[in-house]
């Protein structure tokens, strides 16, 4: 008699059991789709573009609305043409990150007196570090590779 009344009730519960089993698919199909989409955003931030600068012209970075995400940003790359003969060793930026009008805090690479230079200004004055011995005019005139890490 207690098995009468005992098996239905269990498989009752199985099956709502069952029922559920499809909510915790959805559950695992949407953090599947969250991963994926944090794996396309990881290479999203890896993309190359190649650009040609005359000195004339810029690019704008917009850095990510959520300030926590610039804490993964450990390293900026790029490549640097360098012909004497066509374009004269000046003082110049390459790489300016900070504020349009150069009022806030900001850095960047320069060249300054034929030399690499990091420079920066987090709010008292204009710090710079040489970056290379070699100077800038005595650079090959093919694509130089330069890598800042912090």
């Amino acid at each position: 008699k207690n098995l009468n009344e005992l098996v239905p009730e269990l498989l009752n519960k199985l099956k709502v059991v069952e029922d559920k089993k499809p909510v915790s698919n959805v559950t695992t199909n949407i953090m599947r789709i969250r991963e994926l989409i944090a794996q396309a955003r990881s290479v999203a931030k890896k993309v190359q573009v190649s650009m040609k600068f005359t000195g004339q012209s810029s690019v704008e970075v917009h850095p990510p609305s959520n300030l926590e995400e610039l804490k993964t940003v450990t390293s900026i790359s790029l490549f640097v043409r360098v012909d004497p003969d066509k374009d004269p060793i000046e003082d110049r930026f390459i790489l300016y990150l900070g504020d349009r009008n150069g009022k806030k805090d900001y850095m960047g690479l320069a060249i300054k007196n034929d030399k690499l230079v990091f420079v920066y200004n987090l709010g008292r004055e204009d710090v710079e570090i040489p970056l290379s011995s070699k100077p800038v005019s005595q650079w090959p005139a093919v694509f130089n590779y330069i890598k800042i890490e912090r």
